[in-house]
């Protein structure tokens, strides 16, 4: 799979998770009783906020001439979110 197409594919894959983390969002804020008031951040995950880009370094070594056969790949996606929500509901610590 060549480089555009995985990128191509893992931002579906991405896509796919979106609807998920969210309603999980709004799961955490409701067991609060609080609500989602915004969306603040979407990064991929465990890049702490670089945006999951990784810098590539460039060999000015000639690659040999390699016959590669296509097959299948298997592509992950996975992010983070950050929210804002409105206030706690002070009578969920009470109990």
């Amino acid at each position: 799979m060549t480089e555009s197409a995985r990128v191509v594919v893992r931002g579906e894959a991405v896509a796919e998770v979106l609807p998920d983390a969210a309603a999980r969002a709004r799961g955490h804020a409701a067991a609060l009783g609080a609500r989602l008031t915004g969306l603040v951040e979407v990064r991929d995950a465990g890049t702490g906020g670089a945006g999951g880009r990784v810098a590539k370094a460039s060999l000015a070594v000639a690659a040999p001439a390699l016959e590669l056969q296509p097959g299948p790949s298997q592509v992950h996606g996975s992010v983070e979110m950050t929210f804002t929500m409105s206030p706690p509901d002070q009578e969920v610590y009470a109990r």
